[in-house]
């Protein structure tokens, strides 16, 4: 695993270096494997990427006719509900761009089992993919919660321990509804992942990740180590602002 730690001096320099990371990715690997598979996340960070990304896509020249939209999470709730990560990707950005409705893949989170919902979930996933072998997304986007929660992951929940299901249902103590999320076993096999975290209230967390300093039982974004492809970390200067002395990091403005 390669890892890469970037900290943006302001947020115009977030939204541009994090798009940039993905239109890199998308014309490398079109032109080499023809396709370029994307899982977008949910939360507050993606909110300020998703216009940007969009409006960068008019000019980018990517063929979106080759670009699969899939989700690393999901609350369970319809895709019209306001807390649905899928709707404001839609509005922000898949509907602004020219990608077919049948290269995007939501989570079908309104279904009555969340149970059911994840198996759908993973049969899709494994329909257009084949074999866990064959299962690498190109380019996947997460945050990171105070907490240490990344996608729904969330700390000493059983979905922690999964290691042959792709997709699965788990709730957080508190939470009035039941999340799917994707698992250890599909995100770490992807080629980059771009984790994204501002605000100071982020950086405890952020410094403790970048540290190794615990386990993914209690903070779960520590299991995040794609093997075979790059962890990328997209800073504010809030989130960095606790970081290790000996973190390497490039500034970008």
């Amino acid at each position: 695993m390669a890892e890469f730690v970037f900290v943006a001096r302001n947020r115009r320099a977030f939204q541009k270096k994090a798009c940039a990371l993905f239109f890199e990715a998308a014309r490398q690997d079109l032109r080499k494997r023809g396709r370029f598979t994307v899982a977008l996340s949910g939360g507050n960070t993606p909110k300020i990427i998703f216009p940007l990304l969009a409006r960068m896509a008019v000019r980018s020249r990517i063929d979106w006719t080759r670009v699969y939209l899939f989700w690393g999470d999901e609350r369970c709730v319809p895709p019209a509900d306001p807390r649905s990560n899928y709707l404001w990707a839609s509005r922000t950005f898949m509907s602004k761009v020219p990608i077919p409705e049948r290269n995007i893949f939501r989570i079908p989170a309104e279904l009555k089992s969340p149970q059911g919902a994840a198996r759908v979930y993973e049969e899709t996933l494994r329909e257009f993919f084949g074999s866990l072998s064959r299962a690498r997304f190109d380019f996947m986007f997460l945050g990171l919660g105070a907490d240490g929660h990344t996608a729904s992951l969330f700390p000493r929940s059983k979905i922690l321990s999964e290691r042959k299901r792709w997709v699965r249902e788990t709730v957080n103590k508190g939470s009035p509804f039941y999340r799917i999320s994707l698992t250890y076993p599909i995100i770490n096999r992807s080629r980059r992942i771009l984790t994204l975290c501002r605000g100071i209230n982020k950086a405890p967390m952020v410094a403790q990740v970048l540290a190794r300093a615990g386990t993914a039982r209690d903070i779960p974004a520590l299991g995040v180590r794609p093997k075979y492809g790059e962890l990328i970390w997209l800073l504010d200067s809030e989130a960095a602002s606790q970081l290790p002395e000996r973190t390497k990091f490039k500034e970008v403005n």
